[in-house]
């Protein structure tokens, strides 16, 4: 699947710069200094240096922040660490109702969904709908609920079930506010629609719209609109299929997958003097 089924110490340094801003924390060198080691993977580094300034009493959410995110990461990974960086989510998350306290909810409910040795789905759902609930419109309430609908999508239910899922999450996607969230929703849509029925059609449909909110990293989106050009393709949208492989071909010119595509070009092209 394309979404992350892990989140790394980049991944959650992204999440959390686009709304640092907004944290209203005590900016200092030793912080920063803290974060930048994180965003390099020393993750030994910077959970001494978080420990070092919460201990100051400085900046002590988002210190407490890092130490969590910190322990995530550090190995080896074991129970104890889990555990600790549970507590300090938790803590931060029941501190106040800002953008921190709301990304330290969400990574509370992924140590459960896909941190631990045993995972959790039912505590995951349980903490992500909490999440949602609190703030349905906010950014990390909307990843929340892709995260969550992963879950409910790919449990152990009967498979007739699954259609009246999926319409039922098509309905969210549509009032999603948040677009990266919105186009994680859609991109899991187009997965499930696949894995489960099969249906290229409806796949294809998600794809796109997951497209025309935007990709911004460039290995998902050469992904993405490969999968599009196949699947049209496949179901005879021969114009589709080859704007889909044009586009890959001035992007990501030195990708290996250049010749294969050329020559499905060719073939659109002679299928078009054929017909």
């Amino acid at each position: 699947m394309p979404l992350l089924n892990q989140i790394s110490v980049l991944a959650a340094l992204v999440l959390l710069t686009v709304f640092r801003t907004a944290l209203a924390a005590e900016e200092s060198p030793a912080i920063e200094q803290a974060w930048e080691k994180a965003s390099l993977l020393l993750t030994s580094e910077a959970y001494d240096d978080f420990v070092q300034i919460r201990k100051a009493g400085k900046s002590p959410r988002e210190a407490a922040f890092g130490v969590a995110l910190m322990l995530l990461n550090k190995q080896p990974k074991t129970d104890g660490n889990l555990d600790k960086a549970a507590g300090l989510f938790e803590q931060i998350s029941e501190s106040g109702d800002d953008d921190l306290a709301m990304l330290a909810g969400y990574f509370r409910a992924r140590i459960e969904q896909v941190h631990r040795r045993t995972q959790n789905p039912g505590k995951a759902v349980e903490l992500f709908t909490k999440l949602i609930e609190r703030h349905p419109e906010h950014p990390f309430a909307q990843f929340a609920a892709v995260k969550r609908s992963m879950i409910d999508i790919y449990d152990d239910s009967p498979i007739e079930s699954k259609r009246q899922r999926l319409a039922a999450l098509e309905i969210a996607a549509d009032g999603m506010t948040h677009p990266p969230a919105k186009r994680d929703m859609q991109l899991l849509i187009a997965d499930s629609y696949v894995r489960l029925f099969q249906d290229d059609g409806q796949a294809l449909k998600h794809l796109l719209e997951a497209d025309a909110i935007g990709i911004t990293r460039a290995k998902p989106r050469a992904d993405v609109w490969l999968r599009i050009a196949e699947l049209a393709r496949l179901l005879g949208k021969n114009d589709v299929a080859a704007i889909y492989y044009r586009k890959f071909l001035k992007e990501f010119q030195r990708d290996n997958r250049h010749y294969t595509i050329e020559e499905r070009l060719k073939e659109l092209g002679a299928k078009g003097a054929a017909e």
